[in-house]
């Protein structure tokens, strides 16, 4: 299978949605104790993990996992506030806000 520029971001989306799933059911897994929640959190790593590979047959190193490392850093306190009821500092939402603009210098300047 032949991977385009527009698939790669498709697999980058991919991957950085299924490390966001996996990573906010990991304090469901109970450290691995729960079964149900421990193969979401284990499936959605492979998964990601095999997209984030796929990503980078077109997408650069660095902007690929920049972008992946970086939304999945924004986006998880948010899941972590809304399932886990865990708040973030003033700072912390500043360190967010300060993620995304990098997000979006890295993918416009390279």
């Amino acid at each position: 299978m032949e991977i385009t520029m527009w698939m790669a971001y498709v697999f980058l989306a991919i991957a950085v949605g299924t490390e966001i799933v996996a990573t906010s059911t990991l304090p469901a897994t109970m450290c691995f104790t729960k079964l149900k929640p421990s193969l979401v959190c284990i499936i959605c790593y492979v998964i990601c993990f095999y997209s984030l590979g796929m990503s980078l047959t077109h997408i650069p190193m660095g902007i690929a996992y920049g972008t992946w490392g970086a939304l999945g850093t924004a986006i998880t306190p948010l899941i972590g506030y809304i399932a886990y009821r865990q708040k973030t500092s003033k700072a912390g939402l500043i360190g967010v806000v300060l993620i995304i603009i990098g997000i979006l210098l890295m993918n416009l300047y390279g």
